[in-house]
């Protein structure tokens, strides 16, 4: 069966599992830019990173970018000055991940040592975003004001459900309790109720508290 997403296009419910799940973004890693008139939302890239990791494992075993190449051109640009020589790097390189791989193409104009490091991280998250990590910013929807209260509730939601959880996880004393509270958890992840982020914090929180009873 199909279902209409948030655009309002129909698809599969399969295709956009991950998407649905890595869309939004926490509040807190989400930062206004204002240039002049014009203003727009970045999203921390550790936060997609961590996600991704959440999801994936570690960046570089199971996903990450591999055959990168690098090259510089230079290009006349025009400014309000004149027209203006500069460089740009172009990077190259296949994302891969486990359901898939892709390749991807972006450059950055060269300002300074640093420039490498800054494309090679906006590379990533660009690839990220082709996915569905954090999503929500690329598709304009934090210049919404009502988006943006809803999405605070959202996450303010899921930090009283890790508090919840998280205080009867550590009152159990026996391990089939806590094989109840690991199966509900699994049934809450596959229903999307908690983002990936909660589900592993919870996860973490039934292992400690296992070690805990074991010990």
């Amino acid at each position: 069966m199909s279902k209409r997403n948030d655009a309002g296009d129909t698809a599969s419910p399969r295709n956009l599992e991950l998407w649905d799940a890595v869309e939004r973004v926490d509040p807190q890693y989400v930062t206004e830019i204002k240039l002049g008139r014009r203003s727009f939302s970045t999203v921390d890239a550790y936060y997609q990173l961590r996600q991704a990791t959440m999801i994936w494992g570690k960046y570089g075993e199971t996903w990450g970018m591999r055959n990168i190449k690098v090259d510089t051109h230079k290009i006349t640009e025009i400014h309000r000055d004149g027209p203006a020589e500069v460089t740009k790097v172009l990077m190259t390189c296949e994302f891969f991940y486990p359901d898939g791989a892709f390749e991807i193409v972006n450059d950055m104009t060269w300002r300074g040592d640093d420039t490498l490091k800054k494309l090679t991280t906006n590379t990533r998250s660009k690839a990220l975003s082709f996915l569905g990590f954090a999503a929500s910013i690329y598709m304009g929807k934090h210049e919404d004001a009502a988006y943006r209260k809803d999405n605070e509730t959202h996450f303010k939601d899921q930090n009283e459900v890790v508090k919840t959880i998280t205080a009867k996880i550590n009152l159990a004393q026996q391990n089939d309790q806590l094989d109840a509270y690991s199966d509900r958890l699994e049934g809450m992840i596959a229903e999307r109720t908690v983002t990936p982020e909660v589900g592993h914090q919870l996860t973490e929180v039934l292992q400690r508290r296992r070690e805990e009873i074991a010990a």
